[in-house]
């Protein structure tokens, strides 16, 4: 059995390692997450023969181990890639594997030890529908591509303007985030004929909306917005059987999965406050 250790272990890299799971050949023999009592508490007894660390460098030191697989937040990502690269250990790096081209740079000097030891995460050019594609590009069914345009609008989209993704800081923002899996699999599908040229659009819009707490099942009812983007104020979350708004005092009562906490908005970068939501949307043309 290959022993695989985990450098962060939030519900990503629970993703990925149920996929390792099933070729039924690897084990985890290491976790290292600042959360590890959290974690172990839950899923301890699925990993039986795992060691845990609040640490990565300790885990590495003390740990024999046969690869890592790196998914902590994004900010964090070059950091651990640089660490990893020290133990000469083959990597499963998720992407973006840098946010700014500072750590780009860095991450560079390891590339001819790393190179033929890492997999970066894109699970996009494994899509059927990417098959097909690049079949047909293949076979010459289309003719010559001239253009290739690529939109990526996703069905779970509120969590990146509710939850840590909107921190810019961490995430390097969402055009970088999102763009890196058309980048992939369009250079995929297209092989050696390309892309010659890029062209990119973006825009950033935010929502002026007076949010409250409401119970998750409840329609959310607020006061008319200053902004279009009062779609955001008409969501139905869950189910229709509770059809009555239900307003509570703050501060919020319940688990995090019985309410949304709407207004609990941090600030960044001077450009957001309080009842502002940002929101974006991306077109990336080739």
């Amino acid at each position: 059995m290959l022993k695989i250790g985990f450098i962060g272990f939030g519900s990503r890299s629970a993703s990925v390692w149920s996929s390792i799971a099933s070729f039924g050949q690897c084990e985890v023999k290491a976790i290292a997450d600042p959360r590890w009592e959290e974690i172990k508490k839950a899923r301890g007894e699925e990993f039986p023969n795992c060691a845990w660390y609040a640490d990565a460098e300790e885990m590495l030191r003390c740990e024999t181990l046969d690869g890592i697989v790196l998914g902590t937040r994004c900010d964090l990502h070059t950091k651990y890639a640089l660490l990893v690269a020290r133990y000469g250990l083959p990597l499963f790096l998720e992407k973006p594997v840098s946010i700014t081209e500072e750590e780009l740079t860095a991450l560079e000097t390891i590339q001819p030890l790393m190179n033929e030891k890492t997999v970066v995460s894109f699970p996009l050019r494994l899509a059927k529908l990417v098959d097909v594609v690049k079949d047909y590009i293949d076979r010459g069914v289309i003719g010559e591509v001239a253009q290739v345009q690529a939109y990526n609008n996703v069905n779970y989209a509120r969590g990146y303007y509710h939850k840590w993704y909107r921190d810019e800081s961490i995430t390097g923002g969402l055009f970088l985030q999102k763009s890196t899996h058309d980048l992939d699999y369009i250079n995929y599908v297209l092989g050696r004929s390309g892309p010659k040229t890029i062209c990119a659009m973006e825009s950033k819009m935010v929502f002026k909306v007076h949010l409250r707490c409401v119970p998750r099942r409840t329609r959310c009812i607020q006061q008319r917005p200053r902004h279009p983007g009062w779609l955001l104020a008409g969501l139905s979350f869950g189910s229709d059987a509770a059809r009555q708004p239900g307003v509570h005092d703050c501060p919020c009562q319940g688990s995090e999965s019985g309410m949304l906490h709407h207004h609990q908005v941090p600030q960044l970068g001077g450009k957001l406050s309080g009842d502002r939501v940002q929101s974006r949307r991306s077109a990336h043309h080739f």
